[in-house]
């Protein structure tokens, strides 16, 4: 109750509050004054919690300065609270998610890495080639120990480099494969496929679109100035990838053909009972034409991609649902490795390195899943 009544910032200042941590910040071209701002802000609160009994904390406190200029240096910021100096880092965690002082997103991704790097051994645990759990419960694991922390704070790090972003892929590209029973060198695109799960930047345009419309649909959202219409999203140069946060949704909801987006329904008493039907879901037809354009995303990648060849020809249309599942564990692992043409014959073991030869022993053809299967007279009793 306090804390909704803390003193509104001033002089464009912004102020984030969720809980018990906040943040204020201001955005210019002088250091000096932006400085001179938020310190008299920072005296303004300091007042206003010792009037209610509470401090800051100025070893919880931290400043940082988001800029690309390598002459600034953290001396050139001082900040105090009750006296006390302020740090400033080059990197501050805020909400969970680390912030660089330029924004590369380098040490949040570096951090996200590494504790999925850990769950994937859980995972590995759970997945014995002769046993252990189905292929549909080891992606619910995957869902809710893994993407979950992939997806938070995706909408910020969007903007990060090719080369960061492909550290995530390659973590799911892990765990697809453990969750397929699938062999290493397995291309990813199939994989994605033959589980349901898209790639991980058409994820995150989906998930941005899906907030974007809930931004315009209540009135005064904290977060509507950014998807304002400005010039930038329309002559500015930006390169692949990493265009703003606007620039993007707008393209996705210009692609949709979505001009109007419905005003949120007020938000009735605890007491007075409401339709769910009408209070949740009136965003869904919006949120389904997205769905629908990202699924042609994704098919129109499949298309076109070039490695799967082999799987797309089994599976030519993408999917949000298991392509196949078998039981036991140890059938399901044999049948989707033939399936997506990654097995131990000649033609892989050769690859890896595991065989001078690709060739057949018998036929001294080359040894692949359509070789095995099809034309090899050693295995009629599977042709037949």
């Amino acid at each position: 109750m306090i804390v909704n009544d803390i003193d509104e910032p001033e002089n464009g200042i912004k102020l984030s509050l969720f809980a018990d941590d906040s943040a204020a910040w201001k955005s210019g071209s002088n250091l000096a004054a932006l400085t001179r701002d938020i310190q008299r802000y920072i005296n303004r609160l300091t007042t206003f919690f010792e009037r209610w009994g509470f401090k800051l904390s100025a070893a919880k406190t931290v400043a940082i300065v988001f800029t690309k200029n390598k002459h600034v240096r953290s001396d050139d910021v001082k900040l105090t609270t009750s006296g006390c100096p302020i740090k400033v880092e080059k990197t501050v965690k805020f909400l969970g998610v680390i912030f660089d002082k330029t924004l590369t997103w380098a040490p949040y991704l570096d951090h996200v890495v590494t504790r999925c790097n850990k769950r994937l051994n859980l995972l590995k645990v759970m997945a014995g080639s002769r046993w252990g759990a189905s292929k549909d419960v080891l992606l619910v694991v995957y869902k809710a120990l893994i993407r979950s922390l992939i997806d938070y704070g995706c909408i910020a790090y969007d903007t990060a480099s090719q080369t960061l972003n492909s550290k995530l892929e390659s973590i799911q590209s892990k765990a697809l494969r453990i969750c397929c029973g699938a062999m290493v060198g397995t291309p990813t695109a199939a994989l994605q496929v033959e589980c349901g799960q898209p790639p991980l930047a058409l994820g995150r345009q989906r998930m941005m679109a899906d907030y974007a419309l809930k931004v315009k649909s209540i009135q005064d959202h904290p977060s509507a100035p950014i998807l304002e219409d400005c010039w930038q999203f329309h002559y500015a140069n930006y390169p692949a990838g990493p265009e703003p946060f606007g620039a993007k949704v707008n393209n996705i909801l210009k692609e949709t053909m979505i001009d109007h987006v419905p005003s949120a329904p007020p938000i009735q008493a605890p007491w007075v009972k409401s339709s769910p039907a009408v209070s949740s879901k009136y965003l869904q037809p919006l949120k389904t034409r997205i769905r629908e354009y990202i699924t042609d995303q994704w098919q129109e990648r499949w298309d076109y991609s070039d490695t799967g060849q082999f799987y797309r020809d089994l599976h030519p249309v993408v999917g949000y649902k298991i392509k196949r599942l078998l039981r036991p564990r140890h059938k399901d692992d044999q049948i989707t490795r033939l399936r997506l043409g990654h097995v131990r014959l000649g033609e892989k073991l050769h690859t890896i390195g595991q065989r001078s030869d690709p060739l057949c022993a018998v036929c001294h053809e080359l040894e692949d899943v359509e070789h095995f299967l099809i034309k090899c007279p050693a295995q009629q009793q599977l042709q037949h």
